[in-house]
């Protein structure tokens, strides 16, 4: 072997056992280390090579970089300052976090960036100023922390914003101004406790916020101010223990409100007031115990409330007077004793009522009246021990005697319920006279006489009667 191949031969030995070395050093395939580019496509792919840093020799031509799956940690000043044709930079799963102020200058062209799944800390207000054509950009699954206000204002064209998965502690006023574009934003899964007065002022095209899943326990007034196109705000599972009014000024396109699983305790008057297109209100599973009788005042378009698994214990004449559209409301499972006369008054459709696992004593004689109920009636807590049922029969005889009610389980041989006394309000036993209760058999023509002491069969025709379409 000649001197000259026996030089190359070791050169291309050495070589060899270097890549080697490295490779098992750093554990990537170095070979391919600076990554695949298409000089037809102009795109650069370099993923999934276990890269430490962005390589500075992506050229400058390429319209698309992909950095993602690898080990960078840091976007330092100018790192593509050169790629001014860049429309769509990757840098998903990595495990960035440090990215300088002037990290993205020179990506004018920029339409999507993604930094998912790193470790970035914050957004500082600089950081995005060269973006000014991005219009989708997706941050989810980081460390953020603080979110300058107007941080993302230079994106004038941005549609899309995606900041799930962050413990952003607090949402200033203006962190979102001057995005007039913006149609989607993602936000939940959070540790958010505090949305400040304005913070998403701006934003007039959004029509879905998702808040669900934060540490929320403060709304501060005219939180959502700006939000005018906006029709569903679902912020369930979160740690909100009271609500007002000015807490929802500006949402007047909003059509569905999610609360359940906070912390609520009361609801007061006029908390509602300002959502005159709301139709959907859930707040299930908090721990309510006393709804002020204006307390959903104004909700003249709600079709659907859910109020199921709270501690309420009575509800209020005129509690839902303002609620005329209203043809599904759930109260299962709250400690309900008492139901006042007209509690139930203003909603003229009611087509689905819920009052299962409640501890029901009774009910107004006008409680029913005014529901139009057609669908199903579900009544718990009807026992001789816990129902008085004067004032239910009350209501029944004037049901029956009208000929409203004539078959009342559609087989029954009770068909009609005599000698009421009309006018019982809610009272005791004793306070409507104890009289007995005849009862018709038209099978047999014979009369069932059932005395106050005698409330187990009354309560039982009385389950009948209640799940009859009225």
């Amino acid at each position: 072997m000649n001197r000259s191949l026996r030089s190359t031969v070791h050169t291309r030995y050495f070589a060899g056992a270097l890549l080697l070395l490295l490779r098992i050093s750093l554990g990537v395939d170095v070979a391919s280390a600076q990554g695949s580019w298409d000089p037809n496509t102009l795109v650069y792919d370099g993923s999934g090579l276990g890269l430490m840093e962005v390589p500075d020799d992506i050229p400058a031509e390429a319209v698309s970089i992909t950095l993602s799956h690898n080990r960078i940690q840091n976007i330092t000043n100018g790192t593509f300052s050169k790629h001014e044709n860049c429309t769509e930079l990757y840098l998903n799963s990595n495990e960035i976090s440090l990215v300088e102020d002037e990290a993205f200058v020179g990506l004018r062209s920029l339409v999507y960036l993604t930094l998912s799944s790193n470790s970035v800390p914050e957004l500082q207000a600089s950081l995005f100023d060269d973006l000014t054509e991005v219009k989708q950009i997706s941050l989810q699954g980081n460390s953020i922390s603080s979110i300058s206000p107007g941080v993302f204002t230079p994106m004038a064209n941005i549609e899309r914003i995606d900041l799930r998965w962050n413990p952003v502690s607090v949402i200033q006023t203006n962190t979102f101004v001057g995005l007039s574009s913006v149609y989607s934003m993602d936000l939940m899964y959070g540790k958010t406790h505090v949305i400040q007065s304005h913070a998403f002022l701006g934003l007039s095209l959004i029509t879905e916020l998702s808040l669900w899943e934060h540490e929320l326990y403060q709304l501060d007034p005219g939180a959502f101010n700006g939000l005018s196109s906006l029709e569903a705000l679902p912020m369930h599972w979160n740690n909100l223990t009271k609500l007002s009014g000015d807490m929802f000024t500006g949402l007047d396109s909003l059509t569905s409100l999610t609360l359940y699983h906070n912390k609520l305790t009361t609801l007061e008057p006029n908390t509602f007031l300002p959502l005159h297109s709301l139709k959907t209100l859930d707040l299930g599973l908090n721990v309510i115990e006393e709804i002020s009788p204006l307390a959903f005042e104004g909700l003249r378009s709600l079709e659907s409330l859910e109020l199921m698994v709270n501690k309420i214990t009575t509800l209020k004449s005129g509690t839902f007077h303002s609620c005329t559209s209203l043809t599904r409301l759930s109260l299962y499972q709250n400690p309900i004793k008492i139901i006042e006369t007209s509690g139930l008054s203003g909603p003229n459709s009611l087509t689905y009522l819920n009052i299962n696992g409640n501890e029901l004593v009774g009910f107004g004689p006008t409680f029913f009246e005014p529901t139009g109920l057609s669908e199903q009636l579900a009544l718990d807590a009807l026992s001789e021990e816990r129902f008085s049922c004067e004032p239910c029969l009350c209501w029944l005889t004037n049901k029956t005697t009208r000929g409203e009610i004539t078959d009342l389980d559609g087989g029954s041989n009770i068909d009609k319920i005599y000698n009421v006394p009309y006018g019982c309000d809610y009272l005791s036993l004793d306070e409507c006279g104890g009289v007995d209760y005849d009862l018709v058999c038209p099978a047999s023509g014979s009369r069932v006489t059932a005395s106050p002491s005698a409330l187990l069969e009354i309560s039982v025709i009385l389950m009948i009667c209640l799940l009859v379409d009225n």
